[in-house]
């Protein structure tokens, strides 16, 4: 792993962050993750574009785009193989002159095996997993990110890969650390970013390579009777790209072909340049 703390070079053990940075005390940075394909990180604007309008919404001071691209070129020279590159903002605390932190560290992607892309994964719907539009900072990238730990704990305690939030509905709208989606008769349906997803950047993607294709493409919560239903489960983030889903809950969904879902998962990985075979080939 290379580890840059505001622009400078560090090992894991030789920096600290003050415990009254805002950060530790209330949780108050913003971060992006991404992946880099060989040497070149995936649609970094639209990440950076991302973080800002969090930092805004967080109060935490902007450093600048040209700031963070310089210290991500940095963080990725001579990185081998694709990476996991993670940009963090602190916000400090201005009441007590502490100043606001940049965090930027590269390491090896760390991505499911063949068989998860090849047979598909399981998932669970976790109700205490609530997305609410109204809540605070419901669709950024924040500190505030316990609730979605915990429940991929509990997920992969239970033997799956991703827990399912609902909304106070009871409709189903994303997984806890990535967008979910479903092939829904000829549809493809995502929940809309009013409904206080976190628009991620992947999940854009794919939408603009659905509608490329011809696919017709609907932005609205999934009943859980929909997506029991559907012909193909995905869920979608920067470092697993495009994973199927088998089970849901114990229950098996589609045909375990995954036609859709690879025929999007190729697109997004020829735009990106991604060198190498399909993650369920390899």
């Amino acid at each position: 792993m290379k580890l840059l703390v505001d622009g400078n070079i560090v090992s894991n053990d030789s920096w600290t962050l003050s415990p009254l940075d805002r950060a530790v005390l209330y949780g108050e940075s913003a971060f992006e993750l991404l992946r880099v394909y060989s040497g070149r990180p995936f649609e970094l604007g639209l990440h950076l574009d991302c973080l800002g309008r969090a930092c805004a919404q967080l109060s935490i001071p902007w450093p600048g785009a040209e700031v963070l691209r310089a210290e991500v070129a940095t963080a990725i020279d001579g990185g081998a193989g694709d990476l996991a590159l993670r940009v963090q903002l602190t916000r400090g605390n201005p009441a007590l002159e502490i100043s606001p932190r940049r965090v930027v560290s590269a390491s090896a992607a760390v991505v499911p095996a063949r068989h998860a892309y090849e047979r598909g994964v399981a998932v669970v719907i976790d109700a205490a997993l609530l997305v609410r539009p109204e809540a605070y900072f419901a669709a950024l990238k924040w500190g505030g990110y316990g609730a979605h730990m915990k429940a991929l704990e509990r997920a992969r305690a239970g033997g799956a890969e991703e827990a399912l939030a609902v909304d106070s509905a009871g409709a189903v709208v994303e997984g806890a650390t990535s967008n979910l989606f479903a092939l829904i008769g000829a549809e493809l349906v995502t929940a809309a970013e009013a409904s206080g997803v976190r628009a991620g950047i992947t999940r854009a993607v794919v939408l603009d390579r659905a509608v490329a294709r011809g696919v017709t493409v609907r932005q609205s919560a999934i009943s859980l009777r929909e997506l029991m239903s559907a012909r193909e489960v995905f869920v979608t983030s920067s470092i697993r790209e495009l994973l199927p889903v088998a089970r849901i809950d114990g229950v098996a969904v589609g045909d375990g072909r995954f036609e859709l879902t690879r025929a999007l998962h190729r697109d997004l990985r020829v735009r990106a340049c991604a060198a190498g075979p399909m993650p369920w080939e390899m």
